[in-house]
């Protein structure tokens, strides 16, 4: 966490000795995501709905082009893992440094990088209350890295989006076993697609 605060307070000094507009950015949503196996045999999963929330300092390069470090409290997971009733939920800290281009006065197009660290695993039987994975065994890593698209509207200070994460490393050292016993490594990696709103706050300006 001191990191985090750190990094947050690092974007903030580097936006004040710029010169253009600054702005502070507010926004939630809904996170539907996912896992993707690879060499992982028949195994399947259902996407699973939950929630993000995140502050994200922005700076106005021009007229058309405007960067921003979004930093968000997510929640990610999967459920119904081959049809067993048991979901899993993961609650991470993202930072999502992105460019936004401009195209319309109210359309804005999005790309960025992914960096994330897990904070919390859960998992749950239908039917039971959620409990730590800790207590018994943790199924993903601390880290994850992935890029993001973004398409965004805007109408004065208001703006509404979806973010699409495109996960690019292995989450976790699971290794899949088949009907013959051969032992393999499998990779899973995050797939997750945000809806959000938020509320722009323009408070520097030093054109």
């Amino acid at each position: 966490m001191k990191k985090i605060i750190g990094l947050l307070l690092l974007a903030f000094t580097m936006l004040e000795s710029a010169n253009g507009q600054i702005s502070l950015n507010f926004s939630g949503g809904m996170n539907y995501s996912n896992w993707k196996f690879r060499n992982a045999g028949d195994i399947s999963s259902e996407p699973r709905s939950d929630y993000f929330f995140g502050i994200a300092p922005s700076y106005e390069l021009n007229s058309k082009l405007r960067f921003l470090i979004d930093f968000q409290y997510s929640r990610k997971g999967l459920g119904n893992i081959n049809n067993l009733n048991q979901d899993f939920r993961f609650s991470y800290i993202d930072i999502l440094p992105e460019i936004e281009c401009k195209l319309l006065p109210y359309l804005i197009l999005g790309m960025g990088m992914n960096y994330a660290f897990k904070v919390n695993e859960e998992f749950k039987i239908s039917g039971e209350d959620w409990e730590k994975t800790a207590d018994f065994v943790e199924f993903v890593n601390l880290f994850d890295l992935g890029i993001t698209g973004k398409i965004k509207t805007e109408y004065k200070n208001i703006f509404t989006f979806v973010r699409y994460n495109l996960g690019l490393i292995d989450i976790s050292d699971l290794e899949y076993a088949d009907i013959n016993g051969e032992i393999s490594d499998s990779d899973l990696f995050n797939r997750n697609l945000q809806i959000g709103i938020g509320y722009r706050l323009d408070f520097i300006n030093k054109k």
